[in-house]
């Protein structure tokens, strides 16, 4: 009988008050529920703590870590490891990320996506590279690491196909693992499609309000669009650091709206959505906000990057577009004043969601690589 462990920055906050919200917390819920279901075992889920605590859920354990109070996966797993046997144990690395080397344990990395498509400004030295014109040496140092690590591990499962071809422009035949497996992420599929009346149009932007998700090209699309056309409306759906924007906005536009939903229920908080727009500019895996908007019925606009161009076919089921203002308008004006084109991507949308996206086929994947694993 083995043990089943996960080990990520936070399922809960630090001091273990609640449960934190985010597309990795999402996914690794729904992990421990198959690994409990079909395993008949709680896993238990480290994390990084400012205190030691303990939390038992319906489906999996969550043990917080003192690591005064800062993300520190590493000494996170040095105390994993004084817990558990290294040969009854199967240790699955919540996100590449966190992972550290180690031949001792059987173990799974997930790899959630091509995360240095962008620059993360928020250090001295990384904004030193890219204001000096040495993007290339921080790209290359980003390349790097983000093979170290997902070589920490034998075994993976990366989200989407965009990550594994880019990795094996850098590896031979011969280096690439028979244990790297692709399982893209999922959504619930409501039973029949849901109906959409499309007289009043409303836009959904259902992602956290930061630089990369693509806010600002959202903040202005809501502006241009809602003064444009009388019967569109348009909602943010979310928080983050650009919350104070997407707020003054609101306040000056009747038709802007700001909402919260718990992401449980997000199929039944896209059903009295026309469109969903997904404007990332970078970092995204197959996103689990494009699938659930997709199994919704919603027609859907999304960046032509990362994971996303293994989920739409451009004019098929959605549009994949530039990340740029200019193109996510000039396309969303077409489906505004194009209803036909806007129903058969409705339609589509819910057709792929279901037969390729599905939480069931995501699950009997996941089973396969669990037992695999375990041989």
């Amino acid at each position: 009988m083995h043990n089943f462990v996960i080990l990520i920055d936070r399922l809960y906050t630090l001091d273990g008050d609640h449960k934190t919200i985010g597309g990795i917390q999402t996914y690794l819920s729904a992990l421990a529920k198959v690994i409990f279901d079909n395993f008949k075992i709680k896993p238990v889920i480290y994390q990084s703590a400012k205190h030691f605590f303990e939390i038992e859920q319906q489906h999996y354990i969550v043990k917080g870590v003192d690591t005064n109070g800062q993300i520190n996966p590493k000494k996170t797993f040095e105390y994993l490891k004084s817990e558990n046997s290294v040969k009854s144990t199967l240790l699955i690395w919540g996100s590449d990320q966190y992972s550290q080397p180690s031949t001792k344990f059987e173990s799974i990395s997930i790899q959630h996506g091509i995360g240095f498509d962008t620059e993360a400004m928020h250090s001295p030295l990384k904004r030193a590279l890219v204001n000096y014109g040495l993007t290339w040496v921080y790209k290359t140092l980003q390349r790097h690491k983000a093979i170290k690590i997902f070589e920490n591990s034998k075994a993976a499962v990366c989200v989407d196909y965009n990550f594994l071809n880019w990795y094996r422009t850098y590896r031979s035949s011969a280096q690439i693992s028979n244990k790297i497996h692709v399982i893209p992420n999922f959504t619930d599929i409501p039973a029949e499609p849901i109906e959409k009346s499309n007289d009043k149009i409303s836009i959904v932007f259902a992602r956290r309000f930061v630089d990369r998700r693509g806010v600002d090209i959202a903040l202005q699309l809501a502006s241009k669009l809602v003064s444009k056309y009388d019967n569109v409306e348009f909602y943010f759906a979310g928080d983050g650091p650009k919350l104070p924007l997407v707020k003054k906005l609101v306040e000056s536009h009747e038709r802007v709206f700001l909402t919260k939903f718990d992401s449980s229920k997000s199929i039944d908080f896209h059903r009295d959505f026309s469109i969903a727009i997904v404007p990332s500019v970078g970092s995204e895996g197959t996103s689990l906000s494009l699938l659930e908007a997709m199994a919704s019925n919603c027609a859907v606009v999304a960046s032509n990057v990362g994971g996303m161009t293994n989920i739409i076919l451009n004019n098929f089921n959605g549009s994949l577009v530039p990340p740029t203002f200019d193109e996510f308008y000039k396309e969303l004006c077409d489906l505004i004043e194009t209803k036909e084109r806007l129903i058969t991507y409705q339609k589509n949308a819910y057709i792929t969601a279901k037969s390729s996206f599905s939480k069931a086929n995501w699950e009997k994947e996941w089973v396969k690589v669990l037992n695999l694993t375990l041989k």
